[in-house]
């Protein structure tokens, strides 16, 4: 019985598919590889053994989990220092990553930002290995340079290259679309660059906006109805080679066509620098440093959404993470912000889907005798607004998305408010005060599984306002300057959480807010949302938007209504439409109501 298994052995081994090595030469670009041996630096890696095969169509990893945080959606962690995130489609057959294990991670390579894996499985051994596409080639005297995915990998002359199958058979892969995208917090700000070569990544975003006012001065029969209509290209360039350091670069262009019942028609248009900033990661005691025309931004964008002139260094530790900067604006910005130095540090706290934080930002404005008053109101002095704070955001309940902000308002000014009245002629109101103010905003979006596709959203913010004006101390709260109040209530997309209308400042208001929204499909929905503003103090000043100012008498300003309706279904379209109805209170007695309607389209390619 043996003698003929044993003849058959040469004819086995005949039709087995034996793995042949050839030399290194005969790699090609678009080759698909895997490369076993050890990082030798900062993405660079040192091959000990090559196969050639097939071409797959997924990339994998092979290396120890580090920095591993959950997040809401799953993990994010490192592997060979590429940055991996784990969602509710990943396969995780040994359960969940743990930090320090040695894992294979399988999935698609994005961008040096981001490998999205499809699988996770543990290993209790072995070397570290890449597997992918090769990108690009250089023959050096002792061996061979590749790129594979973010990695320069050299494999030295003495190694040969192990085939799956013979030579000629094996198919060239094409080249993937990969992304360098600095990281956004939000999908509207998200530029997707293309790869234009292995460092070099270019996206563009255009963008139209549809707006139209009627009766923002309270009055149907005065005519200052207007409309406009913005549309702007921005493109952005990001250098993103192996090793620490990247560098991003965006401009936009601007055109404004307006008709104003009042001021009569005009055209706008504008080229500006919007970022331009060097970055280096993985810097040592996990540091980061970003130096250069950068955007600030936060979830809420409560305390800032602006690109601004600065030098920030980062730290985090698992869920600890800690912020320092120095910014200032050199242009493209307000008297306000160009004649400001700022600095700023915060802390935050994330544990998956919550998040806690403290921060202190500390704004020297100093205007001198500069003239404000082109624009209706400004300010000419000094002023040093000191705000601190903290936070707390995320599912502190079942079925919740929650926000609590908590901030302080210290400091002092010594100047004139300037005030442009309606004959032109400006006054100006002398002060010289401590600054010692509250602001407070509380809320959570509810999205009951129950109840679905509903969701419903309630919230309170109060600003302080002065009661004990001319005693040397303003205890009216202001917002930072920097902020933008945006932020979603539970829909598809972000809106103006205290009003798209209105669009008011946190400063001696009280909102209320009440708003019901439906999921129509996969990221869009339609949102109701209801506000209700009132003066804790009265004061004869104009409120947001409004042109028209309130009577000083009564606190009730009047409420406002929103039908927002947002799409992201398609990652390359954003489309966003609200009507909004503003109705005026007790302090614009016999006022008229007022109407806005906005459309919003953006397309990033």
């Amino acid at each position: 019985m043996l003698r003929p298994l044993l003849a058959l052995l040469p004819l086995l081994a005949a039709v087995a598919p034996a793995q042949e090595e050839v030399p290194l030469g005969s790699l090609r670009e678009g080759h698909w590889v895997v490369l076993s041996g050890e990082l030798s630096g900062l993405d660079a890696f040192l091959v000990e053994e090559v196969e050639l095969t097939q071409p797959d169509d997924e990339e994998s990893l092979v290396g120890v989990v580090e920095n591993l945080r959950e997040v809401k959606a799953g993990y994010e962690f490192l592997v060979l220092g590429q940055p991996v995130t784990t969602d509710a489609r990943t396969d995780l057959p040994d359960g969940p990553p743990v930090e320090g294990q040695l894992v294979r991670v399988e999935g698609h390579y994005e961008g040096p930002q981001d490998f999205q894996a499809r699988q996770l499985r543990f290993r209790k051994g072995g070397r570290a290995r890449i597997e992918g596409r090769i990108d690009s080639l250089r023959a050096q005297d002792d061996g061979l340079s590749l790129r594979v995915q973010r990695f320069r990998a050299f494999i030295p002359s003495k190694e040969g290259v192990e085939l799956e199958e013979e030579l000629e058979a094996i198919r060239l892969a094409p080249r993937s679309r990969h992304q360098a995208q600095p990281i956004r917090m939000r999908d509207e700000d998200r530029i997707p660059g293309r790869e234009v070569s292995p460092d070099l990544f270019l996206g563009l975003r255009a963008e139209t906006n549809f707006r139209r006012e009627d009766d923002f001065n309270l009055s149907e029969s005065d005519d200052e109805d207007r409309e406009d209509f913005d549309a702007s290209l921005r493109a952005e360039v990001t250098w993103a080679p192996p090793g620490r350091f990247t560098a991003v670069a965006s401009g936009r262009l601007f055109w404004r066509d307006r008709m104003d019942e009042q001021d009569g028609d005009s055209i706008q248009r504008d080229a500006r620098l919007v970022e331009a900033f060097g970055y280096w990661d993985r810097l040592p005691w996990g540091t980061t440093v970003q130096v250069g025309r950068q955007d600030f931004e936060e979830p809420r964008e409560w305390l800032w959404d602006q690109e601004l002139d600065a030098a920030r260094l980062g730290w985090s530790e698992g869920p600890h993470s800690l912020q320092l900067a120095a910014m200032t604006t050199w242009s493209n910005g307000s008297a306000v912000d160009r004649n400001s130095a700022n600095l700023m540090a915060s802390y935050t706290w994330t544990d998956s889907d919550r998040t806690l934080g403290a921060y202190i930002l500390d704004r020297r404005i100093d205007l001198g005798y500069e003239d404000l008053g082109s624009n209706g109101k400004g300010f000419r002095g000094y002023d040093y607004p000191l705000f601190m704070g903290v936070r707390a955001l995320g599912e502190w309940l079942p079925d919740t998305d929650c926000w609590l902000e908590l901030a302080h308002v210290t400091g002092y000014t010594d100047g004139a408010d300037v005030d442009l009245q309606a004959d032109g002629g400006p006054t100006e109101v002398r002060r010289a005060e401590n600054l010692r103010a509250w602001g407070l905003d509380l809320g959570t979006v509810w999205q009951p599984k129950a109840l679905e596709p509903f969701h419903f959203a309630i919230g309170l913010a109060y600003g302080a306002g002065d009661d004990q004006p001319g005693d040397g101390v303003n205890r009216t709260f202001r917002q930072t300057g920097y902020h933008d109040n945006n932020d979603d209530l539970g829909g598809a997309t972000s809106v103006k959480y205290y009003g798209e209308l209105l669009e008011p400042d946190l400063s001696n208001l009280a909102i209320r807010t009440l708003s019901m929204g439906a999921t129509l499909s996969k990221r869009t929905s339609i949102d109701l949302i209801y506000h209700d503003y009132r003066q804790p103090v009265p004061d004869a000043v104009r409120v947001g938007e409004l042109s028209e100012r309130a009577d000083g008498v009564s606190d009730d300003l009047g409420w406002e209504l929103d039908l927002v309706y947002g799409n992201r279904a398609n990652p390359a379209l954003d489309i966003e439409v609200a009507f909004c109805h503003f109705e005026p209170g007790e302090a614009f007695r016999g006022a008229d109501s007022a109407q806005l309607l906005r459309v919003q389209l953006r397309i990033k390619f």
